[in-house]
């Protein structure tokens, strides 16, 4: 049997068929990762669409407008970041710094500084997405050795629907992989060296992780999980191991001390035991249908060739690689199940690459056991398992909801050229928008679900950062906390909707037909009904068609609320003209 099976230096130009064949270079590997997730993304309409594919992307993209604006030099205008910060949420209010950490945000920003553009949130997400497939094919290499094997296994990550899914949209989840990955790497350097500066590397990976999201915090797990199954007890005394906690003392700490409070409301309510055996149903049932039930078998057999059994060794040698492979994914996995912050595939998004590692080496290593030479179809076998498995041809798509068209309609009646893609026509804007006072700005109300006040609100953000000024209908129409708890209506009846609308200036709303559906938020048909009049025809507007995420023509009704600007009359007066509470159509 081929030592790179279990060496812990596989030869840099072999197979385990023993035949010598190209190493494929990294750049290459790297190109090869981009441009399959450039196709990738292209093919489900990302570059064609707006940010509403998840109901947190518009935050995401906000938010790091909002941490570019103030780099670019908006701390002239406010310099304390906080009161920045709340500034451009009174404006664009989308800003979720402090539920997420200041990571991903960072990285954008500083993107987006010569390009405030969308499609530059979407060539860094093809980047981050790509460096992550070049990532696991580096960890594929330490484990399987050189070759073409790994490489299947980093472009087999690509074309996995929930991966496909999330380079198209602007979230920190890649990202997270990415740091994850580069979190595995360190800590298989010191278990073959033992060297003090790859486990500070380690913790470093590990605090950047948990400051991009605080899912992060799997990567505790992994030296322990990974010590386990590798039987290396003794480096639990070693004091070099200890000093990986360190960066992350020093670098994530402060912030999750700082924000303990805001991250905790987006904890869900539930009876801990309840909850496991809930989340335990969802994540070993998703994680099948992600890589397929073949797939999903060999996984589970894995941890069996790392388990310290002479019968085991004496066919298989030991395997850093696999084991740390195998800790980030039971790690990642553990987390899940034990956090109550919702159920979610996309929480076992960096568990993907690491169970492809895993259950390749371990379909290997059970081949090599019944026959030498079918060792070198264990991982091609295991990927094609798990891109059959996860049904790499299933439609991943993004669709325009409209939100750019509706924005630019806004500006173009007052006089502003807006355009789609925020730049002014130029490809480029301004170092800084121009600060405008409140009162100059105009109010645009949003009434849809979570990810249409997203996109509508990314979309102003992109398109009038100088001009605009956006009221979310669940925020000004409604209350409840981060995750819908404690909802209620803010209003009652059309005096006090009127009251709301002229207080905070709405000059136009924007409405998703609600189309009769009886499972919306309360403030929602109220306020359609409210906008159009009791009479179908009573009040004509704009209608945009938009296709949305999941299926469905709804369309967007654009409507001009001069008539609602006027406060209403206090008690005993006069009542207002009947129609006085309706909007204007747009010409």
């Amino acid at each position: 049997m081929n030592a790179s099976l279990g060496s812990d230096s596989p030869p840099a130009e072999t197979q385990d068929c023993g035949q010598r064949t190209a190493r494929p270079s990294a750049l290459l590997v790297f190109v090869a990762s981009f441009a399959l997730v450039l196709a990738l993304q292209l093919s489900t309409g990302a570059w064609r669409s707006d940010f509403g594919g998840h109901a947190d992307e518009g935050a995401h993209v906000v938010t790091s407008l909002m941490l570019r604006d103030y780099l670019a030099g908006g701390w002239r205008e406010q310099a304390h970041p906080v009161r920045y910060a709340e500034t451009y949420y009174d404006r664009f209010p989308k800003v979720a710094i402090g539920h997420y950490p200041p990571g991903f945000y960072l990285l954008a920003g500083l993107w987006l500084l010569p390009w405030r553009i969308p499609a530059a949130q979407l060539l860094l997400m093809a980047l981050v997405s790509a460096a992550a497939a070049w990532t696991t094919w580096r960890l594929a290499r330490e484990t399987l050795g050189s070759g073409r094997d790994p490489l299947f296994l980093g472009l087999v990550l690509c074309l996995m629907p929930l991966f496909r899914t999330y380079t198209a949209i602007v979230m920190s989840d890649t990202l997270l992989v990415l740091c994850a990955l580069l979190a595995a790497m360190a800590f298989l350097r010191f278990l073959r060296r033992g060297r003090l500066r790859d486990s500070l590397a380690f913790g470093t990976w590990a605090a950047l992780a948990i400051l991009v999201k605080g899912s992060g915090l799997c990567l505790a797990l992994l030296p322990p999980l990974a010590i386990a199954l590798a039987g290396r007890w003794s480096l639990v005394r070693d004091p070099r191991l200890w000093a990986a906690p360190l960066p992350v003392l020093g670098l994530a700490l402060p912030w999750m001390w700082a924000t303990y409070g805001i991250t905790a409301e987006g904890m869900a309510d539930a009876d801990p035991g309840s909850y496991i055996r809930e989340a335990c149903a969802f994540y070993f049932g998703g994680l099948a249908e992600l890589i397929g039930w073949p797939a999903f078998a060999v996984l589970a057999l894995s941890p069996l060739f790392c388990l310290p059994l002479a019968a085991i060794r004496r066919r298989i040698p030991p395997n850093e690689g696999a084991c740390v492979a195998l800790a980030l994914a039971f790690a990642v996995l553990l987390l899940a199940l034990g956090v109550p912050a919702g159920l979610d595939l996309r929480y076992l998004l960096p568990l993907l690459p690491a169970a492809l590692v895993a259950g390749a080496w371990a379909l290997r290593s059970a081949l090599s056991c019944l026959r030498p030479w079918l060792a070198a179809w264990g991982v091609p076998a295991f990927a094609a398992l798990a891109l059959l498995g996860a049904s790499p041809l299933r439609p991943v798509e993004k669709r325009y909801t409209g939100a750019s068209e509706v924005v630019s309609l806004v500006l173009a009646e007052n006089g502003d050229v807006g355009y789609p893609d925020g730049s002014g026509g130029s490809g480029k804007v301004a170092d800084e928008p121009p600060s405008r006072p409140r009162s100059e700005r105009l109010g645009l109300l949003v009434v849809a679900d979570a990810t249409g006040e997203g996109a509508l609100t990314a979309a102003a953000a992109f398109a009038g950062p100088d001009r605009l000024r956006v009221l979310r209908g669940s925020k000004l129409l409604a209350a409840s906390d981060w995750l819908g708890r404690g909802y209620r209506v803010a209003f009652e009846g059309e005096r006090e909707f009127r009251a709301l609308l002229a207080q905070e200036a709405v000059r136009y709303a924007v409405v998703e037909d609600s189309g009769g559906r009886e499972d919306l938020p309360e403030h929602w048909p109220l306020a359609e009904s409210l906008l159009a009049g009791s009479e179908p025809d009573a009040v004509g507007a704009t209608v945009i068609e938009s296709l949305r995420k999941r299926g469905g023509s709804r369309p967007l009704r654009l409507f001009r609320l001069d008539g609602a600007l006027t406060a209403p009359p206090a008690a005993g007066t006069a009542p207002p003209p009947p129609d006085a509470a309706r909007a204007a159509p747009l010409p």
